[in-house]
């Protein structure tokens, strides 16, 4: 049984799950718009094809993470930690957004479920959810173990210490 599936306080759960899912989406979407406007504060007004070229260019460095890679180097391998953890969670983010959103929110969560997709995207889950760890405990040592040079004059150690 479903928590959509039961009824709270007379309330359908399919009501209060999608209520809650339209406040949060609707709160999201007011916050992008907002932060896209300060982003471009003061420029000049450019055409609609510019900007839809950009948005693709932005998705791509995003989705393989080329800015962090393009870091990399022998003695410097802290982007793959940065990457394992992006690529970790957005495939976490979809997992919710499939099941979760969309299984749930529509009732064919018990049907999704059955699949060889659900079966493999879990066995996918649990990989990424070792590369998660793995980025994180890198970064960690990395910041408050095993200092690198280039963050020699940063205060973080020093005010942990004082904790």
């Amino acid at each position: 049984m479903s928590a959509t599936s039961i009824t709270y306080l007379g309330l359908p759960g399919y009501a209060l799950f999608w209520g809650i899912t339209v406040v949060a989406v609707a709160l999201f979407l007011r916050r992008m718009y907002q932060l896209v406007r300060y982003m471009f504060l003061g420029q000049k007004e450019r055409g609609f094809r510019q900007i839809v070229r950009r948005v693709i260019d932005t998705g791509i460095i995003v989705l393989t993470q080329w800015c962090q890679l393009k870091n990399l180097t022998p003695r410097d391998r802290a982007s793959v930690g940065h990457a394992f953890m992006f690529w970790g969670f957005s495939t976490f983010a979809l997992f919710y957004f499939l099941f979760i959103i969309i299984g749930a929110g529509f009732g064919v969560s018990e049907t999704l479920e059955n699949t060889s997709f659900f079966f493999y995207y879990l066995w996918v889950m649990d990989v990424m959810a070792v590369l998660v760890m793995t980025g994180a405990a890198w970064g960690i040592i990395r910041r408050y173990v095993v200092r690198p040079e280039r963050l020699a004059g940063e205060q973080t150690v020093e005010a942990m210490v004082i904790l």
